[in-house]
């Protein structure tokens, strides 16, 4: 009978070191966000936020544009940073026979997901869910370019010391 429940137990811390260790691969991942700004007036901006306090590498913002391909903006995050992506700065080359830079304005546009590397090398991909990406999938960053590039922010976090204290 001791057998049994020793086993029981045995099952059970099994379990959940596999759930922690779950939790503790998904713990950088979980902490990096995205959303657009819009205001209604003024330009658009998409930003990526990296609240974690490793870099994130290989940042991929999968931009898809209405009936036609994907495109990337790519670069890597630092940690405790965000990057803005202003619209009005973010042109694309369409693929056709005689390709030519337009302002991503011009066209209906939206995020599709925002993929990144973490601090172990495992990729992620954050769209509605977060889940790891097969890293072949990326999307290249060809065919897109940031006038004067993203700006970035830092972040304040939490241990900063502007506690109210």
């Amino acid at each position: 009978m001791a057998t049994y429940y020793q086993a029981m137990v045995a099952r059970d811390q099994l379990e959940q070191s596999r759930e922690e260790a779950e939790k503790e691969s998904r713990d950088q991942a979980t902490r990096v966000s995205w959303w657009i700004e819009d205001h209604g007036s003024g330009p658009e901006r998409i930003h990526v936020m990296n609240r974690s306090v490793d870099p994130l590498s290989h940042v991929s913002v999968a931009l898809g544009l209405w009936m036609s391909d994907e495109y990337a903006l790519g670069g890597s995050l630092a940690p405790c940073s965000e990057l803005v992506y202003k619209l009005e700065a973010i042109s694309y080359q369409e693929h056709s026979p005689h390709p030519s830079w337009r302002p991503l304005g011009d066209r209906a546009w939206g995020v599709e997901y925002v993929a990144f590397v973490d601090r172990d090398g495992k990729t992620w991909k954050r769209d509605t869910a977060l889940t790891p990406m097969d890293p072949s999938k990326l999307i290249g960053t060809g065919g897109i370019r940031i006038k004067g590039g993203p700006e970035i922010e830092r972040v304040a976090s939490r241990d900063d010391g502007k506690s109210g204290a």
